[in-house]
């Protein structure tokens, strides 16, 4: 029987000699399955790649979302934050505190603002909804107008300070 050169070398991987010089026939599966089982994990990598991706730019657009960032740091100030004290002398330690947690959590600036309003105190509040709109979006500029409406200055420190019992 004549074999052609490729079904000779088809024949060859089909016939495995041991060490016995017997012969032992194993099947081998065509090569486009091998092919599939050796490519198919790739593709499963490529599949989980563009998964991942995916996820990737949904954060990104939730990043980008306004909504969603202040509701993201407003949960985490709230485990975190108190309510404004009564005590005008504590309102400048307040505001470091509430400041540092701002440092600490990477609030952008533009959120601040918004942020703190819901710990203010009824008084500060309606102070709040009286300014300009530029001055109530700037936090430092909302804490110092609140801060020049409790009469917090140096000389009323001095008073409080000589009034002391």
């Amino acid at each position: 029987m004549l074999l052609s050169f490729a079904d000779f070398l088809e024949h060859k991987k089909s016939v495995n000699f041991s060490n016995h010089g017997d012969l032992e026939v194993q099947s081998y599966p065509p090569n486009r399955l091998v092919r599939k089982t050796i490519f198919r994990p790739l593709g499963q990598l490529q599949h989980e790649k563009d998964l991942k991706q995916v996820d990737i730019n949904e954060k990104a657009k939730e990043d980008g979302n306004v909504v969603k960032q202040l509701k993201r740091f407003g949960d985490a100030l709230a485990q975190i934050i108190g309510p404004q004290p009564d005590d005008v002398t504590d309102l400048p330690s307040y505001f470091q505190g509430v400041e540092a947690q701002f440092t600490k959590l990477d609030v952008p600036a533009t959120y601040q603002a918004r942020l703190i309003h819901k710990y203010l105190v009824p008084k500060a509040r309606a102070l709040c909804s009286r300014m300009d709109p530029k001055v109530r979006d700037d936090y430092a500029q909302m804490k110092n107008a609140i801060l020049k409406e409790y009469g917090l200055t140096a000389k009323c420190f001095l008073d409080k300070f000589n009034t002391f019992p």
